[in-house]
């Protein structure tokens, strides 16, 4: 730290871009703060506070993309990302990390993170639909594996129940942009909504912007068979229905 922050001081880390921001130094601060996070929980704190406010969402995605946090660090990470973060960005943070574990067999690693961090509602929300579209997608996403589907689904519905239907909406969407078949992934649509018997899959699938070019009038044809007048109201007034 003391060697890094000498550098800092003489300029080595200055950027050269109209940004004003250093990829490298944002690499080695997430490098020390996740050795940190072990040893000395604070110093990580203050050596995120001490960045730009509009830089420390990207030095997460650094810290991140580095690997899994450190066993044992879990909840220090936590606290961190709360308290320099506002409270949706933390929540997405604290998602893209837990949704690396989702590349793994099980839930269980998911499920301890989740149980470690103390994740809130809100956070947990975030997390599910992360994971949910992580599992589903990959090996690549362009088939839809119902099989996966379904036990992502009975895994979300004991972290985020209100969410499940929701986060399953937006999945399938994203899976038809990712090459896989909009008749398929429209009829699971259905399916669950017909289970449900509520609203939830059928309008977060169609408020995806997935549809303004692609399968738009098949994405139309479905507006009718959402039962709440107001939400079908509300799905028929998007831009991607407009045209």
């Amino acid at each position: 730290a003391a060697w890094f922050d000498q550098l800092i001081k003489q300029g080595k880390f200055d950027s050269k871009s109209l940004a004003g921001k250093s990829e490298s130094r944002l690499r080695f601060e997430g490098a020390l703060v996740n050795a940190l996070l072990q040893s000395d929980p604070r110093a990580a704190s203050a050596r995120v506070a001490a960045l730009p406010e509009d830089q420390r969402q990207e030095f997460f995605q650094q810290v991140s993309s580095m690997g899994i946090i450190k066993p044992g660090t879990e909840a220090a990470y936590a606290q961190l990302a709360r308290a320099n973060l506002p409270a949706d960005k933390a929540a997405g943070t604290l998602a893209h990390t837990a949704g690396g574990l989702a590349y793994g067999d099980g839930y269980g690693q998911i499920d301890g993170f989740i149980a470690k961090t103390s994740a809130t509602e809100e956070e947990k929300k975030a997390i599910v639909s992360e994971v949910m579209e992580n599992k589903l997608t990959r090996n690549g996403g362009r088939e839809i594996n119902q099989d996966t589907l379904e036990k992502a689904r009975a895994w979300a519905a004991t972290q985020s129940p209100d969410s499940v239907d929701q986060a399953t909406g937006k999945i399938l969407a994203e899976s038809t942009r990712r090459g896989a078949d909009y008749d398929k992934a429209s009829a699971l649509v259905l399916q669950y909504q017909e289970s449900s018997g509520k609203d939830d899959v059928l309008v977060e699938f169609l408020k995806s912007d997935t549809f303004q070019h692609s399968n738009n009038d098949k994405a139309k044809a479905l507006i009718d068979k959402i039962k709440d007048p107001a939400l079908q109201e509300e799905v028929r007034n998007l831009p991607q229905f407009k045209k």
